[in-house]
């Protein structure tokens, strides 16, 4: 079967990409690279309400302890 795209081509061409993106990030300042990190966890979290997983509690420490520590307690007091 003849496919519609040479994969050579497109293996340099994504090998070519990495690097460009590797040489790039390597130039950034710990500080921008910060920014860019937080600039992105912006977009998860916005994708991710926007596709209905915001309707957990990001406040939800007693759950968590009812879920986590109550068990461990439960095991070290036997």
């Amino acid at each position: 079967m003849l496919l519609p795209f040479d994969r050579e081509r497109l293996a340099k061409r994504n090998a070519l990409d990495d690097a460009q993106a590797r040489s790039a990030t390597a130039d950034l300042s710990p500080r921008q690279g910060i920014l860019e990190v937080i600039e992105l966890s912006e977009v998860v979290r916005q994708l991710a309400l926007a596709n209905g997983a915001g309707q957990h509690s990001v406040d939800d420490l007693a759950e968590k302890a009812r879920l986590y520590v109550a068990p461990l307690r439960a095991a070290r007091a036997t």
